[in-house]
């Protein structure tokens, strides 16, 4: 059985942070649905002017205070997911329905 995209399995990435962003932007890249949370809008928007083109509407920012990226601050980090929960499960949830696999992406 195959899905509408002709795939065997239906494959969605949610990428955190700027690695985790780059490999849902090359998932998207090779026909799969890719979505990129990042605190650091310039993160972001280097997936708009390279070869993994991720759309603007599948790159979400969730940063706060003008900051631009946690870096090594996970309590900063914490604090933006907090601020933006409600938005983060809305588009998760709207963006991986109908998926057989969910992949979280991110770098360690």
């Amino acid at each position: 059985m195959t899905t509408a995209t002709g795939r065997a399995l239906e494959i969605v990435t949610i990428g955190l942070g700027q690695a985790g962003g780059n490999l849902a932007a090359e998932f998207a890249r090779r026909g799969y649905r890719g979505l990129a949370f990042n605190t650091a809008a310039t993160d972001l928007s280097t997936l708009s002017n390279t070869g993994l083109l991720l759309p603007e509407e599948q790159r979400c920012y969730i940063g706060m205070d003008g900051h631009d990226g946690a870096g090594s601050d996970s309590s900063y980090g914490r604090q933006c997911i907090v601020a933006n929960a409600a938005e983060i499960r809305e588009r998760v949830a709207a963006h991986a329905a109908g998926a057989d696999v969910v992949m979280i992406t991110c770098g360690l």
